[in-house]
């Protein structure tokens, strides 16, 4: 009886380091638009910070008031070019996410075809041992039958 075998087990071996290969790159992706996130998140809470300290602080001049203005408005700036490459990024990650669906769904067909080529296999394998048993039985009952003659 011959050892099962996968021909496309190359194939099927290459198309799941697919699968992780994709599923990689979705992690950076998602990994890159949560630090976007946290980035924009500080960027806000670090404003509001400025603010409640020039406010609580008794003497507050004129240029301090501008320099808070000033940097509300780069803040705000970088916010809006932040929350751009967030809707960039979320974009790609939903590219990304159909690749990885694709690739998984590729692999998922290969994996099957081996999981009905192996069935088919077993299912082999066993008619073979049930015609060796019965072949076998069949010489036995021969010998004994030829044995009882002889006597």
């Amino acid at each position: 009886m011959k050892k099962f075998a996968f021909p496309l087990d190359r194939v099927l071996s290459w198309r799941q380091s697919q699968v992780r290969l994709a599923e990689a790159e979705l992690n950076r992706l998602r990994a890159e638009h949560n630090a976007l996130a946290t980035q924009r998140a500080e960027l806000t809470a670090d404003v509001e910070q400025a603010r409640r300290e020039l406010a609580v602080s008794s003497e507050t001049t004129a240029v301090e008031l501008g320099a808070l203005e000033h940097y509300r408005r780069a803040a705000a700036g970088k916010a809006a070019r932040l929350e751009q490459s967030q809707v960039q990024l979320r974009e790609t990650i939903s590219r990304q996410m159909q690749v990885v669906f694709e690739r998984t769904r590729e692999a998922k067909l290969l994996e099957r075809l081996r999981e009905t080529r192996l069935a088919s296999w077993k299912s082999a394998a066993g008619r073979e041992v049930d015609q060796l048993a019965e072949e076998s039985y069949l010489s036995r009952l021969a010998r004994a039958q030829t044995g009882s003659q002889v006597r």
